[in-house]
């Protein structure tokens, strides 16, 4: 197995790398990958959690926009039903007008109730001075 070996930049010698020689380098460039990988991990929680809290507002506009949705659907409805009631009640005026209109009187139960009522009302007239 080949030695690892290293070159002073200074004298140009080469350098043979013991364990006791990179023990140090090795912790070092493992502490600077630590701290880049701890910092990524932030970074991606900071997102993450920034996403949340947009799909918690996107959740709430909806939940806001349904309810605006049902509130309106409701008040059309109401304002539908009341002129289907209103139309239904003309027109059922209006069918009852016509009937008893194309119906013939029936004279005799209608001076039955006619005629007493007059007469009632003729006791109570309070008489006139002269």
């Amino acid at each position: 197995m080949i030695e690892p070996t290293i070159i002073c930049p200074k004298c140009k010698t080469e350098i043979l790398l013991t364990e006791s020689l990179a023990a140090p380098l090795v912790e070092a460039t493992r502490q600077q990958f630590e701290e880049k990988l701890s910092k990524k991990d932030e970074e991606i929680a900071q997102r993450e959690q920034v996403l949340r809290d947009k799909e918690k507002q996107v959740s709430e506009a909806k939940r806001g926009l349904e309810q605006q949705v049902t509130d309106q659907v409701a008040e059309q409805l109401k304002s539908e039903r009341q002129r289907v009631i209103e139309e239904e009640s003309k027109r059922a005026k209006q069918a009852s007008a016509a009937e008893l209109e194309s119906k013939p009187v029936n004279w005799p139960i209608f001076k039955m109730f006619l005629i007493p009522a007059k007469r009632s009302w003729r006791r109570h007239k309070t008489p006139r001075p002269s």
